[in-house]
């Protein structure tokens, strides 16, 4: 005896600390005119049998995705084209923080005298708003389609941001610090105005870091970027 099939409307809803959610299901559970609904200030990404169905639906809406144009309710026949659906809402709003430091203290050397430099901040990504329906499929090709969607959690995300991000930070404070011109001796003792400065200065070395990601830096991040620097002599 077969079991009732999912009827639906099928209503995507996400906590205000999650940036993602995810519904999948195999056709042959599904009735033909199933709905999704997705909430105002989302993309929704529809994947028909693992392909990329096209272009994001903008600003929440609704989905069929068992449909060959799934922004229309789809036929019996439609169904019989597909096996399995997926749909990914993602939040064009949420800003992720992540707080990040370096696990270790790194070498930079000026005239030939070795300094040990540690550093910490905060920074804000969010889906770039420059053309955000793009954004938010290269977001999902590049941060969730390797691994499980339904697993990849806000914290998670955060986590794969910070690793990213300190694979390119040490050598862009590097670079800063000669920007900002100041001796190395002399920011052993570095002062609030100082630190802001030099936030400013490490923004423009690292703004496109995430830029693959489909996500950019809040205008924030310019001064919480970089709270903390540490300097000693070697």
């Amino acid at each position: 005896m077969f079991g009732k099939k999912i009827k639906g409307p099928i209503n995507l809803h996400m906590d205000e600390n999650q940036f993602c959610a995810v519904w999948q299901a195999d056709a042959r559970d599904c009735v033909h005119n199933l709905k999704v609904n997705a909430p105002f200030g989302h993309y929704t990404l529809l994947f028909q049998d693992g392909k990329y169905a096209g272009m994001p639906q903008e600003n929440g809406g609704s989905i069929y995705p068992f449909a060959i144009d799934p922004r229309k309710e789809g036929s019996r026949s439609d169904k019989k084209n597909f096996g399995s659906a997926k749909a990914v809402c993602i939040s064009a709003t949420y800003e992720f923080r992540v707080p990040w430091g370096t696990n270790s203290k790194y070498t930079v050397f000026e005239n030939g005298r070795a300094f040990d430099v540690g550093a910490s901040g905060t920074f804000f990504v969010k889906i770039d708003g420059t053309d955000a329906g793009r954004n938010a499929f290269r977001f999902y090709q590049t941060m969730l389609s390797h691994g499980n969607a339904a697993e990849m959690d806000t914290e998670k995300i955060r986590n794969k941001l910070r690793d990213q991000f300190h694979l390119v930070i040490g050598e862009a404070i590097e670079k800063s610090l000669k920007t900002f011109g100041r001796p190395y001796d002399a920011l052993v003792a570095l002062t609030p105005t100082e630190a802001r400065q030099i936030s400013a200065i490490l923004f423009k070395e690292v703004e496109k870091v995430f830029q693959d990601h489909g996500l950019c830096f809040t205008p924030g991040t310019i001064n919480s970027l970089l709270s903390k620097l540490i300097i000693d002599r070697h």
